[in-house]
């Protein structure tokens, strides 16, 4: 009986021991996510705004099932601008916003176009997710736009950046 009683005992010290084994083991809530010693910190500020009233809006809850989703980008200054398609990806992680790896060797294929952005207007734009290593997390889209500034009588003439960012989660 002592024998049996041992054997339980043993038995159930083992089941106990790989039971917190593989809690211990598990990613926190069973998500995967990014190895943030392999990613570069971003270099925009955590808060992106701009006083020409630029906007990028879209759905803030994407899943990680699309390919691809539509944002809608506002400009809402009284100046045209110009924009080229490429855009940067940043994930969220302890407070810090850090660059996206591309799944691969970079993004597929890029149009490097200026397009122009008309005075009170709005553009759609499209933002490609199946070439990035994506996990579920808070993510944002940085993309800049380019003022025009008038030219003077002498010819002189010079462009200023505008930065805009759009925020979302990928379930």
């Amino acid at each position: 009986m002592k024998a049996n009683r041992k054997q339980y005992l043993i038995f159930f010290s083992v089941i106990v021991i790989a039971l917190i084994l593989w809690v211990t083991l598990m990613d926190r809530n069973d998500v995967r996510t990014h190895d943030v010693s392999q990613l570069i910190p971003s270099k925009y500020d955590s808060t992106i705004s701009n006083d020409f009233n630029v906007e990028i809006i879209g759905e803030e809850e994407i899943s990680l099932e699309s390919e691809s989703f539509k944002l809608i980008l506002q400009n809402g200054s009284d100046h045209m601008l110009s924009f080229g398609t490429l855009y940067v990806l940043e994930v969220l992680y302890n407070e810090q916003w850090y660059r996206v790896p591309y799944a691969e060797e970079g993004p597929y294929f890029y149009t490097l176009i200026l397009l122009r952005f008309n005075a009170h207007s709005t553009r759609e734009f499209w933002i490609g997710l199946d070439e990035y290593e994506l996990y579920p997390g808070r993510y944002r889209i940085v993309k800049d736009f380019y003022l025009g500034i008038p030219l003077r009588k002498d010819g002189e003439g010079s462009k200023e950046i505008i930065l805009a960012s759009f925020e979302f989660k990928l379930y």
